[in-house]
């Protein structure tokens, strides 16, 4: 199964999970395999993935999304990977 994203809950707002409640925001999970098959051009001038990307930092490490994964992914370690390289990628790629 490819996780495409998950929405993690913004400080502004611990509230219950409704799906798409205003305050909980969609982050790439699968930045990874961009990064292996695509060329940076294509996901750093891309507006939507950098933006998603910048949403990672966002996370409150609350852990309501790895409660509700029926996989039980290790979804906030992910987050912090996911955005390193997103990170690493884009300070190489800006100079």
């Amino acid at each position: 199964m490819v996780i495409w994203s998950a929405l993690i809950p913004t400080p502004e707002s611990r509230t219950k999970y409704t799906g798409s409640a205003p305050g909980w925001q969609p982050i790439l999970m699968t930045f990874p395999s961009f990064v292996k098959r695509l060329p940076p051009d294509w996901y750093l001038k891309n507006p939507r993935i950098p933006a998603m990307m910048e949403k990672a930092a966002d996370c409150i490490e609350c852990g309501e999304c790895e409660d509700r994964c029926p996989y039980n992914l290790p979804i906030r370690e992910m987050i912090k990977e996911n955005y390193e390289l997103f990170q690493k990628i884009k300070a190489a790629h800006s100079a």
